[in-house]
């Protein structure tokens, strides 16, 4: 049993992800917006005051939502 299950929303990830937990169907793209925003803004809330640099790593749809500041 899993406590947290992460999938990329490519067919062949979701098709494994499905068999080896048996859980069915893929989380909404509003909803991953939702969430990677809000943790966008949790990150922003952190580290406002300090000269920080900060390394995201994922696929476009977990990168899409993040609106570049330069």
């Amino acid at each position: 049993m899993f406590d947290y299950v992460y999938s990329s929303p490519q067919e062949r990830a979701v098709q494994t992800t499905e068999i080896v937990t048996g859980i069915q169907g893929v989380e909404e793209i509003h909803s991953i917006i939702k969430r990677v925003s809000e943790f966008m803004h949790e990150l922003e809330d952190k580290t406002v005051k300090r000269d920080v640099n900060i390394l995201v790593s994922g696929h476009r749809c977990t990168t899409g939502p993040i609106e570049r500041k330069d």
